[in-house]
């Protein structure tokens, strides 16, 4: 227990104990996810997915200050946030980030989102970001074995062959 001495000077001089009690407060972060993958999406199609950032309630928490939300990594502008600007959350309180995806090109997409903040113990979390570009492709279903058309004279049709796609 810590004690403090203090004169009153005012009053009777005489020394004084005063009993103090102090709760330290802090910001306290958490997310919903600890990565977020899209999986495969085609070239120029936005995707979103939302991203949770919780300032935990309890007796010793504080207002959680939150930095705007950051991208880097080889592919950040296939990425967005939205809202895009810091923010300030009180115990308990929650903010839902939304991540769209849209990818550039083809092939594997990464990027990191980071949320900076005044918690002392986290101040920075970082959220990998994953998705890849990848156009449909065509599937042939039926039939599973090749097609004969038997002998053709040129110039004619022979007799069409039904054939099942999938569009993947």
């Amino acid at each position: 227990e810590d004690r403090l001495l203090a004169q009153i000077a005012a009053f009777n001089p005489a020394d004084v104990d005063v009993a103090l009690t102090c709760t330290g407060v802090k910001p306290d972060i958490m997310v919903s996810e600890a990565a977020i993958a899209w999986g495969d999406i085609a070239p120029g199609t936005p995707t979103q997915r939302t991203l949770t950032v919780t300032n935990m309630a309890g007796a010793t928490v504080s207002n959680l200050l939150v930095q705007a939300p950051a991208l880097s990594g080889a592919n950040a502008g296939d990425f967005t946030v939205s809202p895009p600007g810091g923010f300030s959350l009180t115990p308990g309180a929650s903010r839902v980030l939304t991540v769209t995806f849209t990818p550039g090109a083809l092939g594997n997409r990464v990027a990191n989102l980071r949320l900076t903040s005044d918690d002392q113990e986290t101040p920075t979390v970082d959220v990998p970001l994953t998705g890849t570009g990848r156009d449909r492709e065509l599937t042939i279903v039926a039939p599973v074995a090749a097609i004969g058309f038997g002998n053709v004279k040129l110039g004619t049709s022979a007799t069409p062959a039904a054939i099942t796609l999938r569009n993947d």
